[in-house]
């Protein structure tokens, strides 16, 4: 059974043999009979963000389907269950148990639930509607949003913080227009959460491995070597073993240069060196250290050390003996 709003996914439940109604200010979902018993209640705003609190036993498998256009972030905590998750566009096949945090994507999927299981969870949906108000037009916490980065969320450890947002939205005791505010700001620290736990997982597998720094080491032997026709970074790369894109990023992560600029500054340390011969000159030194014109050199020299090689010479060989 597909549905395809957040409002049919609700209203789908009438279908096995849920009766909904309500109780204060929340949707009451009642299961008695052979399909099982138990009971789902949501509350807070529908069309923003909302809590589900489930505990239902059921007699039979539970086969649900859907398809949520609207992207949305669940964080939820489950519990005795054998509940199967499968999405489709992703392949997935995994039991949700334990705290996670997870991002629809508008992804078809299909709930799996086997006789005799007892499901009990407590979930808070963030629908579009608060995404598109809470959160900025650029910046790391637009990429919440993004499917590339839905496995990664996915994989994040579960978070004390995280676990303290749900407890805090089960307890709540407030009603009216009062609650929906106390929902929003929930709703606003998961982002937060989420957003923060992205950077730092961001930055975990940013970081060099003893592979990376060990090629970075290799490359900076080689460019040491080679200074007067270094190869690219293409060629670079594959001497030492890793791709183009991470040997830039672990490069500059190590030395702090990006590769041309740890080129540049070895090429003018050794031009300096070359220098205090007594027959050099611009000319010479600036093609042995790689320099394709003296004009060049002169400005990357000028740029390093903040006069030209000419004044340089000339202060080298004033020098008293």
């Amino acid at each position: 059974m597909e549905v395809t709003t957040v409002e049919d996914a609700l209203a789908s439940l009438e279908h096995f043999g849920f009766i909904q109604s309500r109780k204060d200010d929340s949707l009451l979902f009642e299961l008695e009979g052979k399909s099982g018993s138990g009971r789902i209640r949501v509350t807070g705003p529908l069309d923003r963000h909302y809590l589900i609190a489930c505990d239902v036993l059921f007699e039979r498998d539970f086969v649900y389907g859907y398809h949520i256009q609207e992207p949305f972030i669940e964080l939820s905590s489950v519990s005795d269950s054998r509940m199967r998750y499968e999405q489709e566009k992703e392949g997935t096949n995994r039991v949700l148990k334990g705290m996670s945090a997870y991002i629809n994507i508008g992804d078809p999927g299909v709930i799996n639930i086997p006789a005799g299981t007892r499901l009990t969870y407590t979930s808070l949906i963030i629908r579009a509607a608060t995404l598109g108000r809470l959160l900025p037009d650029e910046g790391p916490e637009t990429d919440l949003t993004l499917s590339c980065n839905a496995a990664v969320i996915n994989s994040l450890p579960p978070c004390h913080r995280q676990a303290r947002v749900l407890s805090d939205l089960i307890h709540c005791g407030m009603q009216g227009p009062v609650k929906a505010l106390y929902y929003e700001i929930k709703a606003l620290e998961v982002l937060c959460l989420l957003s923060e736990a992205l950077t730092s997982e961001r930055e975990r597998m940013s970081r060099p491995t003893v592979q990376d720094r060990a090629a970075v080491h290799e490359a900076r032997q080689i460019l040491a070597y080679n200074i007067s026709c270094p190869p690219g970074i293409a060629a670079l790369a594959r001497q030492v073993g890793i791709n183009a894109t991470k040997l830039k990023q672990a490069f500059k992560q190590e030395t702090g240069h990006t590769v041309f600029g740890y080129l540049r500054t070895i090429r003018l340390g050794a031009a300096v060196s070359l220098m205090a011969d007594p027959g050099a000159t611009i000319a010479s030194v600036s093609q042995e250290v790689g320099y394709k014109s003296p004009s060049k050199f002169s400005a990357a020299f000028r740029q390093q050390y903040g006069l030209n090689p000419g004044q340089y010479l000339r202060m080298v060989r004033q020098r008293p003996e």
